[in-house]
């Protein structure tokens, strides 16, 4: 069965759900879920899956590497799942590394054993790694257009393709700009927030559907680009239109792509020739919101 994750714990005891689960509310990188449990354990594999959490428990690599200020670069690693936690960055590993200095994005690690990681080799160009971001959990600053990562190879586009981002639009540019943070970007498909409203965008370049994203806080946001079967899902609302899978093969992109904007991102899952079924969605969602604890 595809769907596994911490809305398993209401099927229990006639739809209960046990004081211990109560106990652990999410909040704080906590989440409802049983603690050998995964994300993506029970979904079909991803062409790319990024992360500062341990999305599949197979998995065996680093999240991130990280680049010191002050010079000199380390892979950081995932804790174990422990509880009713998730595994969450070893951010101790990363405080020890950055203390007394600023730490910078150079790879973001791959997940879904495709070897796509996301790297950016120019220092100028990294998004700065920062600790607390949202409740004790940290993310990724993206603040000048010249900020992104990008896969290592292409990829080939198949319809249809899925993609799932735990991100916030945290700092608006000055007014009439156009999209300000762009969350996913694959071969004109994107998640992109505008710079001036509430709207995120799921777009591939020629078509687009509106998703209401209240600007500044962190969302859950999934599209699945199936030509008129299109939807994406902002937290719990869906919105339906015509948006297909933009084909041919390009690089995997996170990024800013306005000046005097902000754009903070903990998770980027890409699926290609496969589109999340309305159940996979809401679970998926309800995960994410569950670990970040917004």
């Amino acid at each position: 069965m595809r769907l596994l994750g911490w809305l398993a714990l209401a099927a229990m005891v006639g739809g209960a759900v046990s004081a211990d689960a109560r106990m652990h509310a999410p909040y704080r990188g906590h989440r409802i879920a049983p603690s050998t449990a995964a994300p993506l354990d029970a979904f079909a594999t991803p062409a790319g899956a990024y992360s500062l959490r341990k999305l599949k428990s197979t998995y065996a690599g680093p999240g991130i590497k990280l680049r010191r200020a002050t010079g000199g670069t380390q892979d950081i690693g995932f804790l174990g799942f422990t509880g009713f936690t998730g595994a969450p960055l070893d951010v101790a590993a990363a405080t020890a590394f950055c203390a007394a200095t600023t730490c910078f994005v150079d790879t973001f690690y791959d997940q879904s054993g495709a070897a796509q990681h996301l790297v950016q080799a120019t220092a100028a160009n990294q998004p700065q790694f920062v600790f607390n971001c949202v409740n004790s959990l940290p993310c990724f600053r993206f603040t000048a257009t010249t900020q992104y990562l990008g896969s290592v190879g292409t990829i080939g586009v198949v319809s249809p393709l899925s993609a799932s981002v735990v991100a916030r639009h945290a700092v608006r540019a000055a007014p009439g700009g156009s999209n300000a943070c762009q969350f996913f970007w694959l071969t004109n498909n994107s998640l992109a927030q505008h710079a001036d409203l509430d709207v995120l965008f799921m777009s591939n370049g020629s078509a687009t559907i509106n998703l209401a994203a209240t600007y500044p806080n962190w969302h859950s946001v999934t599209g699945v680009y199936s030509g008129a079967s299109a939807v994406g899902r902002v937290d719990a609302v869906e919105t339906t239109g015509t948006v297909a899978a933009s084909l041919g093969p390009n690089n995997i992109y996170i990024q800013s792509v306005e000046a005097g904007a902000t754009c903070d991102q903990g998770e980027l899952i890409v699926w290609n020739g496969y589109g999340l079924t309305a159940g996979e969605r809401a679970a998926l969602s309800a995960n994410q919101k569950g670990f970040w604890g917004f």
